[in-house]
């Protein structure tokens, strides 16, 4: 007799008898086959109940990772007279492969990053865990940002036996010269809005490759002056990559007329860029990681 639930089968249920001149009666298969659904039942129970458990410590783990990358994350935006920051971050799943960090190098440079590992999920948060231990460590023993995108890279590449890359992006802000220092690996350039006439353009300097792509490469770094007023946003490409029910990106022209517009500050430009990612997608799950950092001179 088959042993069947929600139309799988699950096993045969076999009964026989050594007495070869007995033979079972209608009554006693039909006993069998009342046995046999019992025991199908039991059977599809306990699987149902095994997977649950499996998705529960799925479950628990990932809301485990999800604390621990959190906690490689910026809790707070940093506090520096003449400057405003602000910060956004929302994963497509659980965990992944977007950072950023706000790093404190002395009274008068700040050090600022925005990377998008590779991939989604568990594997590039794991590797966005260790780079942005690495960027900090790095962050205070390397003075130029192009050198310590040189030593990011050699250690990314070091051992590496998946095809794995990293797209970053590290500025050192000079405070009291309103100046930024940027080294770009193969990331998404930084947007500016000029402060009185609202005009916003993309620093599309030196670009290089991604980190982790070629073993030994040099960088390259440039300098740009900011103005009292100006206001900058670096992002990951889950910004302009975010996408409509009809699968159209957001993209950057879009993004540029959310900057242009005639906000007071750095916060509620990169605010206002977010509601009108939102309203662009509107019901459309989304699909990658956002990131998006604001900071404006005063």
């Amino acid at each position: 007799v088959p042993l069947i639930a929600q139309d799988e089968i699950l096993g045969i249920l076999h009964v026989d008898t050594i007495r070869q001149a007995e033979h079972f009666t209608n009554d006693d298969l039909n006993l069998l086959a009342t046995i046999a659904n019992q025991a199908a039942l039991s059977i599809a129970n306990a699987r149902m109940h095994t997977r649950l458990l499996h998705q529960q410590r799925m479950d628990q783990d990932l809301q485990f990772a999800t604390r621990i990358q959190q906690s490689f994350l910026p809790q707070h935006a940093p506090v520096i007279e003449g400057f405003t920051f602000k910060n956004w971050y929302k994963a497509a799943q659980a965990v992944g492969g977007d950072f950023y960090d706000f790093i404190r190098l002395d009274k008068n440079r700040l050090g600022i990053v925005i990377g998008d590992v590779a991939g989604k999920g568990v594997p590039a948060a794991l590797m966005m865990a260790k780079l942005s231990s690495d960027v900090r460590y790095y962050a205070l023993t390397e003075p130029e940002p192009k050198t310590l995108l040189a030593r990011l890279n050699d250690k990314l590449a070091e051992g590496q036996t998946e095809d794995i890359f990293v797209t970053l992006l590290y500025l050192t802000l000079i405070v009291d010269q309103k100046k930024m220092v940027i080294c770009n690996a193969g990331h998404l350039p930084p947007v500016v809005r000029k402060g009185p006439s609202r005009q916003v353009k993309k620093v599309e300097g030196a670009v290089n490759y991604p980190l982790g792509v070629l073993p030994g490469a040099t960088f390259e770094q440039e300098e740009y002056q900011l103005d009292s007023g100006d206001a900058v946003a670096i992002f990951t490409d889950g910004v302009i990559e975010a996408m409509d029910k009809d699968k159209n990106q957001y993209g950057f022209q879009r993004l540029e007329a959310a900057m242009a517009a005639n906000l007071p500050d750095a916060g509620s430009l990169g605010q206002n860029v977010l509601e009108d990612v939102r309203r662009f997608v509107g019901n459309t799950p989304q699909s990658d990681d956002l990131t998006l950092v604001c900071f404006g001179a005063k």
